[in-house]
């Protein structure tokens, strides 16, 4: 008798296997996502396989691939702990995402409005009465004894509603083919910024897929996200600050970070952006400090207060928890939230469920068994080899293990473990979950799959992502998925009744409200890290711009041995080892290369990652700088990021010393970090971080072209050196054309001069330099005292007005005794120390986040030899 058609199955007479999915079996006896028991597509799946067949597996594949490079572009990274690819790995999205029917969907949002609800209650009651341990429904020792338990978090309350949140949930379809809940994450739920970013690539690709096939948007649930975090400010205040704080860089998801940020409109800070006064917290910015209304916080708990907790900690902020005590601050979620990720806590959340609620879970869990309990441990003891072992911490390694998969001495071991710290240890049932497709080559396959979803507290209980991020196992013998394991990610899909209407992200108002525009605030650090890669990368420009014209000269001297090309080349590869890596020259007046072959001091000045003066290095903290301020970038500009890196890896590792290569790479590099000048200088506002990021490239390049003048111009040369020597200088500054059109055939040391000290409507004049330097420090937000200027405009003045003094014929008179233009040098050297206070005096007066710059900071200049 055939089985009357459901929801989820396609009626009789519906085509069996399309032709995409000919080669595709279940495995095992598992649910399977797509296809039902008769062998035939679930309803909900039938609009995406039609769109796909119709498609074909080369343009499927294509577009596949359309979307790893928009992924790629974007610059989306992750970190797999312990992973060979290093620490900043690409993200990998399936072009098949998972799809769940409305009906499925309508029971996991009850479900988990549910289970939220009981792990708020949870929250409140742990750090409140602690009725649930008082009544025994909670066993001592799997509270006290789990480092999420924070005891100086206690009668911490939030004014209002929920303790919790923020509330993320991995799901996986169990054997009865409901969802089970696998794991709870209350800390700083990841995977919400990447959820969009999936969503937005695939929307990108495959437009007509989401209106064919009736796709939940994702954009309600952010605008409950937004609009509630504003709506638990203190005091009810009306258009709070909200800033997200991150643990910076160097954190596994710091691009999720970043990408909430400029998303969501919120200002993205680290620990040292903040502090706390008089029980408040407050923003260290250029405008001074500004109050802080909500931390939407991605640094663990025990790291959020130096203070309280962690003494170690570089991520908090000093006196933060006192702050929430006394209600001036909102932290989502509060610390100590981390008590809710103890895995022990699933073998009474059904009992508390029906204590708090007087309700059964709706969505069950694998069965589990806390040690700490004699019963629940003997059961696991003896059941080792088919149960799966966790431990109650969520940072503890190995945090799973698999009994089947232990050898007898293993399973030995692990007895002795769990008798002599059974509180530490639950036994979980192996459950075989549920199947879906992923693209492998042309055809679909398989793999065990889970979901993490996301909620938002609502005043009438938790709003529920429609959708979030799935990750199938990498293999198909894999039953167990997890982050450290890798996999494939895939968008999840969630179908409505009927085509979505494009739902915005911005808030609307019947009225102008003028106090809602407000300038954008900038921490400290980010001023200086934008500071920072205005410096790096005009230093690689110009190491990069040397490094091309002594190449060519290599080139050239090679080919046709002339003595004069050889010495002009000699003379550039010492000026180029002296101002990458300064120390004293040889004695050798005559200007020898420091080493014997100029090969060795040219791979040097490319390689040498070992030395922060190389373009290596330098090409390093670019991009280091830049991901620090990850969220100021137009995704635009983030492309040409990502091509300087694919650069910069090209060049660590070229195919022997090969010119013409080296050459290749330069030139695209060039154009690269033009690029980037361009876009920053074309796509951001004209704030005081532009203004910083400008005044970083004004200083670099003044500071490169004063040394590079230092080492080829100061000292007088023979003639026809002396014009390959003049000839390089415009070559490698930019000034060749401008030159050329302007003195014609003459090619003096004065007219030289002229252009590239002198003209101040010229970019690649160290007079324009200066000049946007003084302007930019003249229009830096500053606390004004009568008329006096500040110490960095004063050194400004004292600059351009010394360069503006000057007199190029006089500067171009070499002292015959020495063979040198003294007074030429006499003026760089004095220029670049200015230079040199300037940035010191910018970084004291602006960048009050440290103490001590971080960064490599240029030494006073020193005579020439």
């Amino acid at each position: 008798m055939t089985a009357p058609p459901t929801a989820e199955t396609s009626p009789p007479g519906a085509a069996d296997r399309p032709g995409m999915c000919n080669t595709y079996s279940r495995l095992s006896e598992a649910y399977d996502e797509m296809w039902d028991e008769q062998g035939r597509v679930r309803r909900h799946w039938e609009p995406y396989i039609r769109v796909i067949e119709a498609m074909g597996c080369d343009e499927l594949g294509r577009n596949h691939q359309e979307v790893l490079r928009m992924l790629r572009e974007n610059g989306i990274t992750y970190n797999i702990h312990g992973d060979p690819h290093g620490v900043h790995r690409e993200w990998t999205l399936d072009a098949i995402p998972l799809i769940l029917g409305r009906e499925d969907w309508a029971a996991v949002e009850s479900g988990l409005d549910q289970r939220a609800r009981v792990l708020d209650l949870i929250l409140g009651d742990l750090y409140g009465n602690r009725t649930l341990i008082k009544e025994s429904v909670l066993p001592l020792d799997l509270i006290y004894r789990h480092d999420g338990f924070i005891r100086q978090c206690d009668g911490i309350r939030l004014d209002g509603a929920h303790q919790l949140l923020i509330y993320g949930a991995d799901l996986a379809r169990g054997p009865d083919q409901r969802l089970w809940v696998l794991a709870d994450h209350a800390r700083n739920p990841t995977g919400i910024g990447y959820a969009l970013e999936n969503r937005t690539a695939m929307a990108h690709v495959f437009p007509g897929l989401f209106r064919e096939c009736k796709v939940t948007r994702l954009s309600n649930f952010f605008r409950d996200l937004r609009s509630e975090l504003a709506a638990v400010a203190p005091h009810r205040k009306e258009n709070p600050r909200i800033v997200i704080l991150s643990p910076g860089p160097g954190e596994d998801t710091y691009f999720e970070h970043a990408y909430l940020a400029a998303y969501l409109g919120y200002t993205l800070v680290q620990g040292e952006d903040l502090t706390v006064r008089d029980g408040f917290v407050w923003l260290k910015s250029l405008e001074g400090l500004q109050l802080v209304d909500v931390i939407l916080r991605r640094v663990d708990d025990h790291l959020c207060d130096p203070l309280e907790l962690r003494q170690d900690s570089r991520f908090g902020v000093a006196g933060l928890l006192e702050a929430v005590r006394r209600e001036n601050v909102v932290l989502a979620n509060p610390p100590g939230a981390g008590i809710l990720e103890n895995a022990g806590l699933s073998a009474f959340l059904p009992q508390i469920a029906r204590h708090f609620l007087n309700q059964d879970l709706i969505l069950p869990s694998p069965p589990t068994w806390w040690c700490g309990r004699e019963p629940d441990m003997s059961y696991v003891l003896e059941h080792l080899n088919s149960l799966i072992i966790k431990t109650i911490h969520r940072n503890e390694r190995p945090r799973t293990v698999f009994g089947p998969l232990l050898s007898k001495t293993e399973r030995r071991t692990w007895r002795e473990r769990i008798r002599f710290r059974p509180h530490r240890y639950i036994g979980q049932e192996m459950v075989d979950f549920s199947t879906a497709p992923i693209l492998s080559g042309d055809r679909l396959t398989p793999r065990h799959a889970v979901l993490r979803t996301f909620l938002i507290a609502r005043e009438e209980g938790y709003a529920v992502m429609p959708g979030g991020i799935a990750r199938s196992a990498s293999n198909k013998s894999d039953s167990a998925i997890s982050g450290e394991a890798g996999g494939t990610l895939k968008d999840t899909w969630v179908i409505a009744a009927k085509p979505q209407p494009h739902v915005s992200l911005w808030l609307q108002t019947s009225r102008l409200d003028r106090t809602l525009k407000s300038s954008s605030i900038l921490p400290s650090r980010a001023a200086e890290n934008l500071f920072w890669v205005g410096r790096y990368a005009e230093r690689s420009e110009s190491i990069a711009r040397m490094l091309r014209t002594t190449l060519h000269h290599y080139s050239e001297s090679d080919r046709f041995g002339d003595e004069a090309d050889a010495a002009c080349l000699n003379q550039l590869t010492r000026a180029l080892s002296l101002i990458v890596f300064p120390r004293k020259p040889d004695r050798d007046p005559s200007g020898k290369p420091l080493s014997a072959r100029p090969e060795a001091d040219l791979a040097a000045v490319i390689q040498n990652a070992k030395h922060p003066g190389s373009l290596s290095s330098t090409l390093q903290f670019t991009l280091n700088a830049a991901y620090a301020v990850r969220d100021r970038w137009s995704t635009d500009t983030w492309r040409v990021v990502n091509d300087i890196e694919e650069h910069w890896t090209a060049l660590q590792d070229p195919p022997g010393f090969n010119p013409r290569y080296i050459i290749h790479n330069l030139d695209r590099l060039i154009t690269d970090l033009m690029a980037l000048a361009g876009l920053s200088m074309e796509s951001m506002s004209r704030e005081p971080g532009w203004m910083l990021l400008d005044i970083g490239r004004r200083i670099e390049r003044a500071l490169m072209f004063i040394d590079f003048f230092r080492q080829t111009l100061v000292r007088r040369h023979d003639t026809p050196l002396a014009h390959l020597m003049l000839e390089a200088v415009l070559i490698t500054t930019e000034n060749i054309i401008t030159y050329r059109r302007r003195y014609r055939s003459y090619l003096e040391p004065a007219t030289v001069l002229d252009l590239v000290l002198m003209d101040e409507n010229n970019p690649r004049a160290l007079m324009y330099q200066l000049v946007r330097l003084r302007e930019h420090i003249q229009d830096l937000p500053r606390e004004a005292v009568g008329h006096q200027l500040s110490e960095e405009q004063q050194l400004a003045l004292k600059a351009y007005t010394r360069l503006r003094l000057s007199n190029t014929a006089s500067l171009a008179r070499v002292v015959e005794k020495t063979g040198m233009y003294q007074k030429l040098d006499g003026l760089l050297v004095s220029l670049r120390n200015l230079l040199i206070r300037i940035s010191d005096a910018l970084s004291k007066t602006y960048f009050s986040h440290t103490q001590e710059s971080q960064h490599l900071v240029s030494k006073p200049a020193e005579p020439v030899e």
